[in-house]
């Protein structure tokens, strides 16, 4: 199959970023060709075989396989996350800002009614 995918493209299809995925080009670890204009180009059933390890070349046509007793496999890849994150947020408590003292009564007015706070 010709190798036409893009970074992003196979990137998605992982659900990885597409640096991991040029970071695994550069590595050796996933087969691709170059165009003439020095960019990647993928196969994506390549691609995931190689970062899976499944050595199946024949994942071209799973419906040609006609044995009665087995079952297709999936298209799809679950990867799972090699770590975790754990993020603590702090809040502080949102209160009324200083009004400067150059501002008029009626500025803090038009302020107050025309300006929308998000």
């Amino acid at each position: 199959m010709p190798r036409t995918a893009t970074t992003e493209e196979v990137a998605r299809a992982l659900h990885v970023g597409p640096a991991t995925i040029r970071k695994y080009a550069r590595q050796r670890r996933v087969p691709f060709d170059t165009t003439p204009g020095g960019h990647r180009r993928f196969d994506i059933n390549e691609a995931v075989a190689a970062l899976t390890g499944d050595s199946n070349n024949e994942q071209d046509d799973p419906a040609a396989d006609t044995s009665d007793d087995e079952t297709l496999d999936t298209p799809y890849v679950q990867v799972e996350p090699q770590f975790s994150v754990t993020v603590t947020c702090a809040l502080t408590a949102v209160g009324e800002a200083p009004v400067s003292a150059y501002d008029t009564e009626e500025d803090r007015e038009v302020w107050a009614v025309e300006t929308a706070v998000v």
